[in-house]
């Protein structure tokens, strides 16, 4: 990287730094500009930050049994009420198909009990004036 590019960018920093913004977030934004750890190391120190070497990394602790079998409970309980819901779908579909069969055989109905009813009306007419004649002799 050139001078005038390092220089820039310690302008950058030291606004940054003017600003009140911490030196993990300062150090986060060089990374993201793309910048090699020599050269973050460099530009840290021209501003008056000492470039953090990574530590050793924490030891790893067993898990404990008791968290497994508590893992494997969970989970167990999980499949059973995927199961469990996985049939209440499964019910669902199957009433909203018998729901749309009946929707359909009401449809095909609702002509036949007009039809029904308009025959009755005129039974009823047809009685009247028979009813009439009869009363009349």
């Amino acid at each position: 990287m050139d001078e005038a590019t390092v220089g820039r960018i310690v302008g950058i920093v030291k606004s940054m730094q003017a600003s009140g913004m911490a030196e993990k977030d300062i150090v986060d934004n060089l990374r993201q500009m793309g910048l090699s750890d020599d050269e973050l190391g460099g530009i840290l120190r021209a501003v008056g930050i000492a470039p953090k070497e990574p530590g050793p990394a924490p030891a790893s602790q067993p898990i404990p049994e008791e968290h497994f079998e508590r893992l494997h409970a969970s989970v167990a309980e999980l499949h059973e009420k995927h199961d469990e819901l996985s049939g209440k779908l499964s019910e669902i579909s199957e009433l909203r198909k018998e729901i749309g069969d009946i929707k359909a055989e009401l449809d095909e109905i609702k002509p036949l009990v007009a039809a029904t009813k308009h025959i009755n009306e005129n039974l009823i007419e047809i009685n009247k004036k028979m009813l009439a004649r009869l009363g009349s002799n």
